[in-house]
């Protein structure tokens, strides 16, 4: 260990300085990712202050162990102390003789370089998710080493390891106790195989991240064909590692929206059928049969248009058979006689107005004469008062 080469302890600090201040502006701690596994499953995760430090590799133990910190101090207000004052921590260290390593992860560049990456979890960039469980597994881990969910992402080449274990205060809510990066896949694969054979895999289909101050909610959904490609990845890597790919959930909803989109692409192309031949015959395309032949199926809006604009231009044809031109005569009647009741309504309406203006003008002649004749009473009152008051 190098006891006091200030310049890697200062290159540390400056480091988790600009993550500390990424996190507060961000406001990750009022925010909540909410992830919808294929597994049928749902992650509410929370990164709470209390949790930060862990993750970005300060030992609050060793500073409290130390005195360097205020015993009474969360870990929080631990981390914002060291970062502020980091220099004088250092110089206590060199007076003790106590190498500075000791305050800090043995993976703290990694710790630091993954931690605005994985406190910002997305879809796009997702491998695959763990669902750890050591029941499945033979092998004896390390306490620390331990998670419930393992979130895998690759982010320019590297991959990121973000682990979550699920509050023992607030149980709804699952907290990071891990995070890492991995530059390249051997090195990943070496890390990674110790924690996920014979573990379930799945993946995270979409993702609601909600500010629960502000009352701001935003939504990000896998499109169908990145969904398959990323089905394809979980399914490359649960053969690797011997896992379950447990995607039933979400595989099985993609196979009925898939199967009502193809229902809607019949329908629609059999009512464009209907059409056609309506056009064909000089006949409006009836309600009546739309309804008989869509049954529940709601038609979308475009090929209402598309049939309305179809109906116009038959009724207005001069090949249009008797009964559509009848239909369309009946249907234009009601149109002309709607078109005059709301004429003579308006026109109703306008005298009403007329009306209640003409009486706010009587309103405010009353009121000036009921003025005047208030003053001319004042002074009869006054000159009576004078006459009288002389006798």
């Amino acid at each position: 260990m190098e006891y006091f080469d200030s310049s890697k302890y200062n290159a540390i600090v400056e480091k988790m300085e600009k993550c500390v201040s990424y996190y507060e502006k961000i406001e990750f701690y009022n925010n909540k990712f909410s992830l919808y596994l294929a597994n049928g499953e749902i992650l509410n995760i929370r990164f709470f202050r209390e949790n930060i430090a862990h993750l970005l590799g300060l030992r609050i133990d060793v500073l409290k162990k130390y005195n360097l910190v205020r015993s009474t101090m969360n870990s929080y207000e631990c981390l914002k102390y060291f970062i502020e004052n980091n220099y004088s921590i250092l110089q206590k260290l060199k007076k003790a003789n106590i190498p500075y390593e000791t305050l800090f992860s043995s993976y703290i560049n990694e710790k630091l370089d993954s931690f605005n990456d994985n406190i910002n979890i997305r879809t796009d960039d997702l491998e695959f998710i763990i669902k750890y469980d050591s029941e499945k597994t033979f092998k004896i881990e390390e306490h620390s080493e331990i998670s419930d969910y393992y979130i895998i992402r690759k982010i320019k080449g590297e991959y990121h390891v973000l682990g979550l274990i699920k509050d023992s205060v607030n149980n709804k809510y699952y907290k990071p106790v891990t995070s890492r990066k991995y530059e390249n896949f051997d090195e990943f694969n070496e890390y990674i195989t110790r924690i996920a054979i014979k573990q379930d895999l799945t993946y995270c289909y979409l993702i609601k991240i909600s500010n629960l101050i502000h009352d701001y909610e935003n939504s990000f959904n896998l499109k169908i064909e990145d969904k398959m490609s990323l089905l394809k990845k979980v399914m490359r890597f649960s053969k690797q590692f011997n896992c379950t790919c447990s995607v039933a959930n979400d595989y099985l909803f993609s196979i009925n929206k898939t199967k009502t989109d193809k229902t809607n692409i019949s329908l629609n192309v059999e009512i464009l059928k209907m059409l056609s031949e309506c056009i064909k015959s000089g006949n409006v395309l009836d309600s009546n049969v739309l309804n008989e032949v869509c049954g529940d199926v709601e038609v979308g809006e475009e090929l209402i248009d598309l049939i309305n604009v179809c109906n116009d231009l038959v009724c207005s044809s001069e090949s249009v058979n008797e009964l559509a031109q009848s239909n369309y005569s009946e249907l234009n009647q009601e149109n002309i006689t709607l078109k005059q009741e709301l004429a003579e309504l308006r026109k109703q309406l306008k005298e009403s107005e007329n009306k209640n203006e003409q009486l706010v003008s009587e309103n405010n002649t009353l009121s000036e004469q009921n003025n005047q004749y208030e003053q001319d009473m004042n002074v009869l009152n006054e000159t009576f008062q004078k006459v009288f008051g002389k006798r």
